[in-house]
């Protein structure tokens, strides 16, 4: 025989019900937090980086300028010395005639 349920099992069924229902969103808010988190943490280190990588990009060029500046400084003493002995070798030559 189908025995009826009395009010209090109904309520604490109801209060039950209720309860899961709470922990699954306090559940899901504790995973999304936990994404959220995670998330800023990736994005923080990544900025970190790319940061630190400008920094040696802009060193990185200022090497390369000086270097290039101090080539720079090489060819036009070669050059300069390499004139300087056509000259030395044509001014006579002028001269002479």
């Amino acid at each position: 025989m189908v025995r009826r349920w009395r009010l209090r099992n109904k309520l604490l069924l109801g209060l039950g019900l209720m309860l899961a229902c709470v922990a699954a969103l306090f559940a899901g808010t504790a995973y999304g937090l936990s994404s959220y988190m995670g998330a800023m943490k990736t994005t923080d280190s990544k900025l970190n980086e790319l940061l630190t990588l400008d920094q040696l990009m802009g060193y990185l060029r200022k090497k390369k300028l000086a270097r290039e500046d101090q080539k720079l400084a090489e060819l036009s003493s070669k050059k300069l010395l390499d004139i300087s002995k056509h000259l030395s070798t044509w001014i006579p030559e002028i001269r002479g005639k």
